[in-house]
Parts: C-alpha cells; sequence; structure tokens
C-alpha cells in the first residue's frame, strides 16, 4: 500500500511536470525570448496574402525595453477591400505570438463601380518577447 501512494504522487509529479513544460513551450511562442524579426514579418506577409491585402510598407521600427518585456513594432500600409481588412486582423488575432494592432488609420477609400469599397489603412503590428534569462 505504501509503494502504492508512492507511484501514484509519482505519476502525478510526472503528469504535472509534462504539463508545465507543454504550458511553457505555449508561453514561449506566444512571448518568445528572441526578437525574430523575420518570422514575425513572415506571418504578417502571409497573413495578408492569405486576406488578399496588398502590403505597400513594412517598416520596422527600434525595440522599446519595458520592465518585464520588450516591444517590436513594426509599421505597415496596406491595400484592399474592406472585409479583406476584416480578415486580416482577425487572422492576426489568431496567430500564437502575442500581437496588437495600434493606431489604423484609413485612407483614400475608393468606391469600386461594382459597390466595393478600396482602402489604404497604416497600422503599428507590435509583438512582444521576454528579456533574456539572466545567466546565474
Amino acid at each position: 500500500s505504501e509503494m502504492c501512494i508512492r507511484d501514484r504522487q509519482y505519476l502525478d509529479l510526472t503528469q504535472e511536470l509534462a504539463n508545465r513544460e507543454i504550458a511553457d513551450r505555449q508561453n514561449r511562442r506566444i512571448l518568445p525570448e528572441n526578437a525574430e524579426i523575420a518570422a514575425f514579418l513572415q506571418d504578417l506577409n502571409r497573413v495578408a496574402e492569405l486576406s488578399g491585402l496588398t502590403i505597400r510598407l513594412v517598416e520596422p521600427r527600434p525595440e522599446v525595453r519595458q520592465e518585464l518585456y520588450s516591444k517590436i513594432p513594426v509599421v505597415l500600409a496596406l491595400t484592399g477591400r474592406f472585409h479583406q481588412m476584416g480578415k486580416f486582423f482577425y487572422n492576426v488575432s489568431k496567430l500564437d505570438r502575442a500581437i496588437s494592432l495600434e493606431n489604423i488609420r484609413m485612407t483614400q477609400p475608393k468606391l469600386l463601380p461594382s459597390g466595393e469599397l478600396i482602402i489604404n489603412v497604416d497600422v503599428r503590428a507590435t509583438t512582444y518577447r521576454r528579456p533574456p534569462a539572466k545567466r546565474k
């Protein structure tokens, strides 16, 4: 019986450790340690293409260090139909990593004969990274 309880505790601890490792992997995807600018830009590009948008400008800005994380902003200029913009914003919200879309400016709407609206949107997409772990 003593053995049974120890085995049970061992299994519980092993399971908890496995769960923590999974959670930690997810956290590293959401808030990676490395800036991974290339991967971030690739994600934005892929989502824009999937949404049917044209990217007119991609302009990475300097990283902003905060106490618990760093912000990595990228300014984007997009052109497309109104519903494609909606699709883009929705799909960005579904990406693994934490991304916020701020300073959204809509300019030069053009109504096509079909009744569809083409717009230019300037937006700042910001992703975040955690500071590298302190070496002991």
